[in-house]
């Protein structure tokens, strides 16, 4: 029966269920897991749970470097779960979606310096501080000459996610928001092979708050190819005090300077 089913989404049903085990804190019941996948994934929902075991099977054979190889089947198939306590499989931690974000930041960094959007750009997603809200992956900052030979500087925060999710495109749109307390233009980054309607959506979303939406390929990190779905645009000023904070607490605290 898998030969029902492209190859394009067999590689679709296998990534929303590493991202479904990823999440996952503990073992999760093979049923649970076909109930994630098909509620991430709607277009799936007349799949048999055999036929998709068969689809994943058969991915993890053809692609042993992936999450895969950390997961383990109990007795009868009636369990799926990232075994952490196996040492001579990695441990799920490796494949955090973090980890994998962190790949992207200085690549990013550098194409908005290429298109000008920033003087300077620099990574700071991976200073750890607890602020969700507040802690963008990529920090720039534009300057601009002023009256009486002022010099005006825009702040750039943006928001990098590797998971097509519907979930987590969610989640990094509301981060991409709150960075506009404290930055002149805000940017959501996400991957290209995301669900279209998701993209769509969150595109008229983007363009109704003025967030830039770029997408990438999230499997090519030497080459990313970062395309502009929507431009961000920097009507309005963020609060100052916001700026003046965000400028301690992400760049000079630790040690950036990117006004020079």
């Amino acid at each position: 029966m898998t030969n029902t089913i492209s190859e394009n989404d067999k590689k679709i049903i296998c990534e929303t269920a590493e991202e479904v085990l990823q999440k996952s804190p503990s073992k999760i019941r093979f049923r649970d897991l076909m109930k994630q996948i098909k509620k991430e994934r709607p277009e799936f929902t007349n799949s048999s749970p055999k036929e998709i075991r068969n689809i994943i099977f058969e991915w993890k054979d053809k692609h042993p470097t992936i999450v895969y190889e950390t997961l383990k089947h109990a007795k009868g198939y009636s369990h799926w779960f990232s075994d952490s306590d196996d040492k001579s499989y990695p441990a799920p931690s490796s494949f955090v979606q973090k980890g994998d974000e962190a790949k992207f930041y200085t690549p990013f960094a550098a194409w908005l310096e290429k298109q000008k959007e920033c003087t300077k750009a620099v990574s700071t997603g991976d200073k750890v501080r607890g602020k969700k809200w507040s802690n963008p992956d990529v920090v720039g900052v534009k300057k601009s000459p002023g009256l009486g030979g002022a010099v005006n500087y825009e702040l750039i925060s943006a928001e990098i996610k590797t998971s097509t999710s519907t979930g987590e495109l969610i989640t990094g749109l509301g981060q991409a928001c709150a960075y506009k307390l404290f930055s002149h233009k805000s940017y959501l980054v996400v991957p290209s092979n995301s669900k279209e309607d998701d993209l769509q959506r969150i595109k008229e979303l983007c363009e109704q708050y003025d967030i830039g939406l770029i997408v990438f390929d999230k499997r090519n990190p030497d080459n990313p190819a970062f395309e502009i779905r929507c431009s961000a645009k920097s009507r309005g000023k963020p609060n100052p005090s916001y700026v003046n904070n965000s400028i301690k607490e992400l760049l000079k605290k630790d040690g950036y300077d990117i006004f020079d």
